[in-house]
Parts: C-alpha cells; structure tokens; sequence
C-alpha cells in the first residue's frame, strides 16, 4: 500500500493550482473562442482544463463537431459574439476529440451550447440557435 505524504499533496495542490492560474490567464487574454485542443496538452488532463475554465464568470460552451452543418454556421455566430461580449467566455469543444467530456455532460447531439456561471450549469440549448437567441439566453441566465 502507497502512502501518501505532505509533499506529495503539496506537490499535487501546486500542480493543480497552476493549472488553475494558467487556464484563468487564457480567459483573461480572449476576445475570441478558446478551443479546449490548443489548451490541453499531453501532460494535462481535459477535465482538468476544463473544469478551471468554466470555474468561475460567465462562460458559454459549444459542443460540436467538424462534420455538422448547424456547427459550421453557428462558429462565425460565437466568434462574433465573443468579441462583442469580452466578459463571457466562449470555449469550443469537439465532440469527437473530446468524446469523454461529452458524455459526462450528457451531450446526445450537436451543436449543444452549455451555459455555466462560476462553474455551474444553468442553461442548455440543443440545436442551431440564431444570435439574437443567444444573447436573449444570456441576458436571462447572466
């Protein structure tokens, strides 16, 4: 049996808490989507990633993939509404990439847009939504 000692919980808090800091200094530097692909690389998990995106503000998340056609017209529609709204997060999630993470957000079809704030779900659309519609989302839920 592995005993776990002070330095290594250190060790993992550290770990854990720079990830954190990393992933909150990409959001501060965004006025375009983040892609969770460019952040994840070999030494990090997803879910990590992830989970330190969505922990705190207001974010927006689209689950999607390459080969849906509601997909393809609804990037230009977050790309422009991330420019336009600096204070949410829009992050970009391909669900064929990121086949785990979908399935523990229960994503059964694209595009999917999750809406969280400070890290919590609280609203979900599924399916093509013109911009209007989600501005009026976020204007209700943030």
């Amino acid at each position: 049996m592995k005993t776990i000692t002070h330095s290594t919980l250190l060790i993992v808090f550290c770990s854990a808490l720079t990830l954190q800091c990393n992933a909150k200094q990409a959001i501060k530097n965004s006025e375009e989507p983040i892609y969770l692909n460019e952040k994840v690389t070999k030494d990090d998990s997803a879910d990590d990633i992830f989970n330190a995106l969505i922990a705190s503000g207001h974010v927006i998340v689209d689950f999607y993939s390459d080969r849906c056609g509601p997909c393809k017209r609804l990037g230009p529609i977050l790309d422009d509404l991330a420019e336009t709204f600096p204070k949410i997060t829009f992050i970009k999630v391909n669900i064929n990439t990121f086949c785990d993470l979908a399935q523990c957000y229960h994503v059964k079809a694209v595009p999917t847009l999750i809406f969280f704030k400070n890290g919590k779900e609280v609203r979900r659309t599924v399916g093509f939504q013109s911009k209007r519609e989600i501005i009026e989302i976020a204007k209700t839920v943030y």
